[in-house]
């Protein structure tokens, strides 16, 4: 085990036997395994999805039609580990020298998308990413569970136009913003004043990212999230 890193949620849950589980079916992947997710439930039993395909402008557009736990994942019905795009980092083991090729995850994502980032680029340096169905993990507050407040989908709209910044084609990444702009003047004007001044945050991302000003984005959240976080005494 000590070739492989663990990165676990704080609000999971793992087997009493999901550690030797593991270590037993490791040594059944050929050495270009880099990364490894596995079968995760939510807290009443019920099967919780763990895995996707990579979002596509078109995908994320057509799927917010669908119920929020089911639109950057799908299904997959193998009853054996099989290889995928990728893997949630709630759960997921990478392997050392997988980590230290990728450098560890991309510190631009500021909450969410950085595991989709990571599958991503560790298939386009030659790494599997694979998906376990055997050793269970219960997730106790996946965010599709979770009310999400205005600052929240901020933090996840960001993360996703960083995504797409880096992985789509530029034209479809500046449409993206455009769009996530509008849906926050939507929202700002809709909501009430405390939502519109997050809202209106969101639109200045949007802005900084279509410029290139990534630092002055990440700063916008950073400075949003501090001030929720006094709010509530955290």
């Amino acid at each position: 085990m000590g070739d492989w890193f663990l990165l676990l949620n704080p609000d999971t849950t793992p087997a009493d036997d999901f550690l030797d589980d593991v270590a037993d079916r490791l040594n059944r992947l050929d050495d270009k395994a880099g990364i490894v997710g596995f079968h995760l439930r939510n807290s009443d039993g019920t099967r919780q999805l763990s895995t996707g395909p990579y979002p596509t402008l078109v995908s994320t557009l057509a799927r917010m039609v669908l119920p929020r736990s089911r639109r950057k994942y799908e299904k997959i019905s193998s009853d054996t580990a099989t290889p995928v795009a990728w893997v949630t980092g709630c759960c997921l083991l990478i392997r050392q020298k997988c980590l230290r090729d990728l450098g560890g995850l991309d510190e631009s994502f500021f909450l969410y998308y950085e595991d989709v980032d990571l599958c991503r680029r560790a298939v386009e340096r030659g790494w599997s990413v694979w998906f376990d169905p055997e050793p269970m993990i219960v997730h106790h507050h996946p965010l599709h569970h979770r009310v999400v407040p205005p600052v929240l989908r901020m933090v996840t709209r960001h993360s996703l136009m960083v995504y797409a910044k880096k992985h789509w084609p530029s034209w479809q990444f500046r449409m993206l913003t455009r769009i996530v702009q509008a849906e926050a003047c939507l929202r700002g004007w809709i909501g009430e004043s405390t939502d519109a001044r997050t809202f209106d945050l969101l639109g200045g991302i949007c802005r900084d990212l279509r410029n290139g000003d990534d630092a002055t984005a990440h700063d916008r959240i950073t400075s949003a999230v501090r001030r929720i976080d006094v709010r509530v005494g955290v």
